[in-house]
């Protein structure tokens, strides 16, 4: 006998499904099968989780009709969700539902309603990181379609002239002679790299010193060098400034790079000097470039002690162990509170079944007494009647016997 593989592109025709709305309960309120048998043991869902569980159960759906293309590692999380309302909702039975070995199949039918908060954080979860990956994708497919605004336009127009203005600049340079290949790779070296956020000093932003660049068309031993290198994405604007060691300038217009003296301004001298380069040289560049290379790093440790200052805990730690201790004290008599209305429970459902089986027997002695008088009563007449049968009796013999009497005389 030829049997079919089983189809694994489908659901449970029973487990795990959510019937319709039913007229008979509340709005958003919708019934789940927990098991392979119909009816056996559903769930009434409120709106919020119901609402939620249909849209995993249409995911599901969505999912298995692609056919060949379908990613299993999302079904796999789907039917883990769903196994895991399923067993949520069967906890929710106070019977369970497996039989023992050996005992009669129980043929027991329930229909819970499940608490207005009952929810399933895990299924919460998945969703909202659903849709943070959708919405990932969305901002990455605007990202990477051009904008078509105008201002957008008028950006890339100016960019575009800038870019032919550097090449006009760069075209009229070119009977100049050309750097060796080591210095343009030193000079790679020496470029500063942009520094992440973490390490920008704020006060060095309001300090930042522009240095003036002179154009000067006699000075044909240094030609200006073309930055090769791409640069990274843009910086904010309050990052992008001036570095004082290097003289390197961050922001998005390309300039030359410039290598300041050893001397190290102090605050004022920075706030008031305007330095001036002299007219570069064969020896001033070649000094210059060597001061660049045995430059040591800029990464410098200041001589002066740093002061950390730190708030005593131990007074927070007396608190918090106070607070700890006054805590458990009260929760011992609340729990012997617990206790004791627990006992008063028991004893005055003991003392209220009592009350119920007393009045139970009174009023059945009180009908046992009503329903005995009844028959005394039906004996005493059927008695009076006896008596007065047998009087009769006993008059109507007198008086055959009296006639008799008097006959004879």
């Amino acid at each position: 006998m030829h049997r079919s593989p089983p189809s694994h592109l489908c659901r449970s025709s029973v487990r795990g499904q959510l019937e319709p709305q039913d007229s008979r309960t509340a709005k958003g309120w919708r019934y789940i099968q927990t098991t392979d048998t119909p009816n056996q043991l559903k769930v009434l869902l409120p709106p919020g989780t119901a609402s939620m569980y249909e849209q995993l159960l249409k995911l599901e759906d969505y999912e298995l009709r692609k056919g060949s293309s379908l990613s299993w590692e999302r079904i796999l999380e789907i039917r883990h969700l769903k196994d895991r309302m399923i067993r949520k909702c069967q906890r929710l039975a106070k019977v369970p539902l497996m039989r023992p070995a050996g005992e009669a199949i129980d043929l027991s039918f329930l229909t819970i309603v499940a608490p207005s908060d009952f929810r399933l954080k895990e299924m919460e979860g998945w969703f909202l990181d659903q849709h943070a990956r959708v919405q990932q994708k969305r901002r990455e497919k605007v990202s990477s379609t051009p904008c078509k605004c105008t201002k957008c336009l008028a950006s890339l127009a100016n960019q575009e002239g800038s870019s032919q203005v550097n090449k006009v600049k760069a075209s009229g340079t070119t009977n100049q002679s050309d750097p060796p290949p080591q210095r343009k790779v030193e000079l790679h070296q020496q470029r500063p790299r942009y520094p992440s956020h973490s390490t920008v000093v704020p006060s060095l932003i309001g300090k930042s010193v522009s240095i003036p660049y002179r154009n000067d068309s006699t000075a044909t031993s240094t030609p200006p060098f073309p930055r090769v290198v791409t640069s990274p994405p843009p910086l904010p604007h309050l990052l992008r400034i001036r570095d004082l060691d290097t003289g390197f300038d961050r922001s998005d217009d390309p300039q030359r790079i410039v290598s300041l003296p050893n001397k190290t301004l102090t605050k004022p001298e920075l706030s008031n000097a305007e330095p001036e380069l002299p007219k570069p040289t064969e020896s001033s560049s070649t000094v210059s470039n060597s001061q660049v290379r045995r430059r040591p790093s800029c990464i410098k440790r200041s001589n002066t002690t740093k002061r950390v200052s730190w708030v005593d805990d131990q007074d927070l730690d007396a608190q918090v162990f106070r607070y700890a201790s006054v805590t458990r004290e009260i929760q011992v008599p609340g729990l012997k509170w617990e206790k004791l209305r627990d006992i008063y429970t028991e004893q005055m459902l003991g003392l209220e079944t009592l009350h119920r089986q007393v009045e139970e027997s009174l009023e059945h002695l009180r009908e046992t007494l009503r329903a005995t008088f009844e028959e005394f009563e039906q004996q005493q007449l059927r008695f009076q009647a006896k008596v007065q049968e047998a009087l009769n009796d006993t008059g109507h013999i007198l008086s055959l016997t009296t006639s008799k009497e008097v006959a004879t005389t």
